[in-house]
């Protein structure tokens, strides 16, 4: 299943346009079809279907491009596409074209590199007809980050709050820039580091919880003959 018929006019029609009737009926059209979006908090939910646009792309359509300067945020509504990644042959060297992932509804991509100002990692192409709830970079920045807003997003009074970084300079924090300082979502089950030694970033937990596993080697006990009967 995918939004109902009215919720797909609105958002079609340019976010000037669309009145507040309008905006709740397609965020609740949205938060009953796609589980995904009503994770996020409710202001948020307002803001996508506030400003994001509905797109339809058929079989084979290439929605962002390995390499390319990101442009837009997406979030699946229907279908499947395919996530490529371009590689190296190590015995020839030539380039080859490898799948990565299958995105299916409810997934979404191209934030990772609008909030690190990255180039696309990947190429998304449809694997059948896809339809996609999309928001443009400047949009998403200003939604997530609280960019309109000059006297910074919520998150930084969150982290004034938290005792262990009492007396720590949060105010001089970029939070204007993504690469440094970014508030974001994970779904369940998303890997967030695979190992927070080698991380670059610190993570501080706003809502929600997260298990945090240990590799650990497998070792046999050495024990001499002599101790084992005793």
């Amino acid at each position: 299943t995918t939004i109902s018929h009215e919720a797909q006019a609105i958002l079609s029609e340019p976010p000037e346009n669309r009145t507040s009737e309008g905006i709740k009926l397609a965020m609740l059209s949205l938060q009953a079809t796609v589980s995904t979006f009503s994770e996020y908090p409710v202001h948020i939910q307002e803001k996508l279907a506030q400003m994001g646009w509905y797109e339809c792309f058929g079989p084979g359509r290439v929605v962002i491009r390995q390499g390319h300067i990101p442009q837009n945020f997406y979030l699946i509504l229907s279908g499947t596409a395919v996530v490529t990644k371009v590689a190296v042959n190590k015995q020839t060297g030539e380039l080859y074209a490898k799948t990565a992932a299958f995105l299916k509804k409810g997934k979404y991509f191209g934030d990772v590199a609008i909030l690190t100002g990255a180039r696309r990692n990947a190429t998304v192409v449809c694997h059948d007809t896809v339809s996609l709830l999309a928001v443009s970079r400047q949009e998403f920045l200003n939604i997530f980050l609280n960019r309109e807003s000059g006297e910074g997003p919520d998150f930084m009074n969150f982290l004034r709050k938290i005792e262990l970084l009492s007396g720590w300079p949060v105010e001089k924090l970029p939070y204007n820039n993504p690469r440094i300082c970014a508030f974001t979502f994970f779904r369940p089950g998303t890997v967030i580091t695979k190992d927070s030694k080698a991380s670059s970033k610190i993570y501080v937990i706003n809502t929600g919880s997260m298990r945090v596993l240990k590799a650990m080697a497998s070792s046999k006990p050495r024990l001499s003959l002599k101790s084992f009967r005793h």
